[in-house]
């Protein structure tokens, strides 16, 4: 599963950007902001979060 990461000073429109790209991708996309702490804990086990999200795009 290809991965981006969005990096850069506050207020210069990242968020935006990241739910304008996942929702124009065709395959699907999740998005993640690691600010928040539910979301960091989602990746504690980075490679099991990654395939479980794998597995839920191809059934």
């Amino acid at each position: 599963m290809p991965g981006v990461v969005l990096l850069g000073p506050r207020q210069v429109g990242k968020t935006t950007l990241a739910r304008k790209i996942a929702a124009a991708w065709q395959a699907g996309a999740v998005y993640l902001d690691l600010k928040r702490p539910p979301y960091r804990q989602r990746l504690t086990d980075a490679d099991a979060y990654l395939r479980a999200q794998e597995l839920t795009r191809t059934g």
